[in-house]
């Protein structure tokens, strides 16, 4: 099981998060930032996960990235609640 980063940017005001955010809410992901979750427990690979998340809720000038996170992985960060640095 893998745990991902996700941020993405859904450019113009009319954008709709709700089918997205229902995604990851139901993958029980949390907010880190406005447009960025953590999601733990995974089975599927990064880009499977963006091609769900592409599907539900991306116009061709939206973005999004998928990184996986492992033990190895180096972060910094500040004012982050403990329980969001406790899932990096």
């Amino acid at each position: 099981m893998s745990t991902y980063l996700i941020a993405y940017d859904l450019i113009g005001s009319d954008k709709d998060y709700d089918d997205l955010i229902a995604k990851l809410l139901e993958w029980k992901g949390t907010r880190i930032l406005e447009s960025t979750w953590i999601i733990s427990n995974r089975k599927e690979s990064a880009k499977v996960i963006k091609n769900v998340l592409k599907a539900l809720a991306l116009d061709s000038n939206d973005k999004i990235i998928v990184i996986q996170i492992t033990p190895d992985s180096k972060y910094a960060s500040y004012n982050l609640e403990a329980k969001i640095r406790d899932l990096l």
